[in-house]
Order: C-alpha cells, then sequence, then structure tokens
C-alpha cells in the first residue's frame, strides 16, 4: 500500500495554495524525502501527526514550535526521548519543499474557505483530472510503476521467427 501511495504521488500536481499544501501527507510522500527514501515516524502517527496542517499554525503563518510537538508525542507515548523527537521534527522541518516552506511562511490557512480540487495525475504522461478518473485509471497508473513487462516473448520472437499473432495464441 505504501508502494501505491508513493507511486501516485509521485504522478500528482496540484496548485501551491497553502490549503493544498496543508493536505499533503508528511510520511510516504515522494516529495519530502530523507536520503532519497520517504519517512514513517510511527510516534508522529500515533500523535495525529500525518499531515502538514497537523505541525502548521491554525491562525497564523509558520510552523509549530518543537515543544508543541513534543507534547502531542508525549500525550500518546509512554516514553519519549525529547531530544530525538526534537531531532527529526527539525529534520522533518528541513526537508520540506521550500515552495511549500515559502507558501506556509507567507499565507494564512483559512479553514472555512470554498475549496475546489484541482488535483491531476499523470498517466501514461498525460495530466487527467482526479475528478475524472475513476479506480481502474489510477490502478493502472500504479501498475505502469510496479510491474516490469516481461521479456519472455521478446525472446520467444527472436528465436523463433515468430509474428505476434502466433504468439498470442500460445
Amino acid at each position: 500500500m505504501c508502494q501505491a501511495l508513493y507511486s501516485l504521488g509521485c504522478k500528482i500536481d496540484f496548485q501551491l495554495t497553502v490549503e493544498n499544501i496543508y493536505d499533503q501527507p508528511l510520511f510516504c510522500n515522494p516529495k519530502i524525502v530523507l536520503y532519497d527514501k520517504t519517512i514513517i515516524w510511527y510516534d508522529f502517527i500515533r500523535a495525529g501527526i500525518v499531515t502538514i496542517k497537523d505541525i502548521c499554525y491554525e491562525v497564523k503563518t509558520g510552523f509549530l514550535p518543537k515543544n508543541a510537538i513534543v507534547d502531542m508525542i508525549n500525550n500518546v507515548c509512554d516514553y519519549v526521548n525529547i531530544q530525538y523527537v526534537i531531532d527529526r521534527y527539525h529534520c522533518l522541518l528541513s526537508i520540506i519543499p521550500d515552495e511549500w516552506n515559502n507558501t506556509i511562511h507567507n499565507n494564512v490557512h483559512h479553514r472555512n474557505i470554498d475549496r475546489t480540487i484541482d488535483i491531476s495525475v499523470l498517466i501514461k504522461n498525460v495530466p487527467c483530472d482526479l475528478k475524472s478518473c475513476n479506480v481502474k485509471k489510477l490502478y493502472q497508473c500504479v501498475l505502469e510503476d510496479i510491474t516490469e513487462e516481461p521479456i519472455g516473448p521478446i525472446i520467444w520472437k527472436k528465436l523463433y521467427a515468430l509474428d505476434e499473432a502466433k504468439l498470442c495464441k500460445i
């Protein structure tokens, strides 16, 4: 499931509004990577810190202070290494893309604003509006990255001089 989310995340494009950025996941997000790998921190997830908006202020610009994050995790976990949580939080803030960071620091999030979802997914290098995508299209999009074409038929065509119609009958 994480691989599918990562695969789709690589192909999603959206407008850089503060509302769209706030809805982005922190974990298994191909745009938030540490050493070329996505992150997943279970203590953050257990504390309800799963999207960008969970680490941002609600009524002003910017990110929550480190003490707020430590308190959130401390409320749900028995033992918390405070310095380890602070180090990971600083690391998380440093790997958020710069354009997202600038938008968050310069624009206030409006919770009660009417929103239109304008997200497109690249399917076979063609942008497709997410609202018009059905499950079958998204599934095929995920399969494009996960599966590989078998090389057996190519070798059989070369070895036995078969045309594709005869090969399909086999």
